[in-house]
């Protein structure tokens, strides 16, 4: 279970009573990074040992789509994942925007959203 920024889901699924989402209920996922743990929603980094990520349990667990808001002022931006590599836990980069363009989700979703106020987090 992860604690998410914000999601899209099926309306049956705000109907029935349950403490959690079921994957299979879930669109899409975004997640805004801070500071203290960025490291959880990107990518996992290769090295060692490859530690498991929000980024990778959410491909492995089948949700469609993943937006990572990364407010890093090292790079900021805006990244959609999408088609969902389950047995590998990988994303496929869909799109990629820096603050203050405008991002265009796809259908099933459909519709565009501004980041012209976006400022990265201060150091």
């Amino acid at each position: 279970m992860f604690a998410r920024q914000w999601y899209i889901c099926q309306r049956a699924a705000r109907v029935v009573p349950r403490p959690h989402l079921l994957p299979e209920q879930i669109g899409l996922v975004v997640e805004v990074t801070s500071s203290s743990n960025a490291h959880n929603d990107r990518r996992p980094v290769l090295g060692r040992r490859v530690k498991p990520t929000k980024w990778s349990g959410y491909a492995r667990t089948g949700v469609p789509y993943y937006v990572l808001v990364d407010r890093d002022p090292r790079n900021p931006g805006i990244t959609l994942f999408g088609e969902p590599d389950r047995k590998e836990g990988s994303y496929a980069v869909l799109g990629e925007w820096k603050f203050g363009d405008q991002v265009r989700l796809p259908n099933p979703f459909g519709f565009d959203f501004r980041t012209s106020t976006w400022k990265p987090r201060t150091a």
